[in-house]
């Protein structure tokens, strides 16, 4: 999906201003809605990171451009001498963040039923691991 609309992006021979506001606005943003409820695998992040960064230094997905400052310069806000580029991983730990603690609210959802029923049936009585199935919600950091 994200090299579909780089493909269109390309064609527009953007500045690097303009290719930062695509990649918040556009790219970014078409998964934000899927990372609001599911934690993508470091391998994912990994690729999205790449395409964003061959997009903003070489306007093209599949040519891999040398970086010309460092991812960590890249996600600065521009206040702070960055390009201000979100960045996706630090963004998806945040939004499932705030998925855990909607569901902590006294509503009454269906999903948050399914999700305490969910997270009740898999807490470790012993002390052990949690199951396969429950560590989505407790991540390590990097």
């Amino acid at each position: 999906m994200l090299r579909k609309k780089i493909v269109f992006w390309n064609k527009q021979h953007l500045s690097l201003a303009g290719r930062v506001i695509i990649v918040n606005y556009v790219l970014l943003a078409s998964i934000w809605y899927v990372a609001s409820g599911w934690l993508f695998a470091r391998s994912c992040m990994k690729q999205v990171k790449r395409l964003i960064r061959n997009f903003l230094w070489s306007n093209n997905s599949d040519h891999n451009a040398r970086a010309k400052v460092s991812w960590q310069t890249i996600i600065l806000p521009t206040s702070q001498g960055g390009l201000g580029v979100i960045d996706p991983f630090i963004q998806c730990k945040a939004l499932i963040n705030k998925f855990i603690i909607r569901s902590m609210l006294p509503f009454e959802n269906p999903w948050q039923h399914i999700l305490k029923w969910r997270t009740s049936a898999y807490h470790p009585s012993t002390g052990g691991p949690w199951q396969a199935n429950f560590r989505w919600l407790f991540f390590a950091g990097k």
